[in-house]
């Protein structure tokens, strides 16, 4: 069963990392922010966008785990 171990955390998802890897699950995600709309990349997984740091921290993770740095796809 997965945990969070900050308040920080609203969710925690166990994720195969085929999903993550999944061109498809690549997207971006329009925030309204007041200084008013943003655009970032993220991941839509589990009916879930991911995004920001979190989003960043995969990205760099999902690419050190390709020994080929084929991972273009990535944002």
């Amino acid at each position: 069963e997965a945990w969070a171990a900050s308040a920080e955390v609203a969710r925690v998802h166990w994720t195969p990392l085929t999903l993550l890897r999944d061109p498809a699950t690549h997207d971006d995600v329009e925030m309204v922010l007041p200084s008013g709309s943003r655009v970032f990349p993220c991941l839509r997984v589990h009916d879930e966008v991911v995004w920001g740091l979190t989003y960043r921290i995969l990205r760099d993770f999902l690419r050190r785990l390709d020994a080929n740095g084929s991972q273009d796809d990535l944002k």
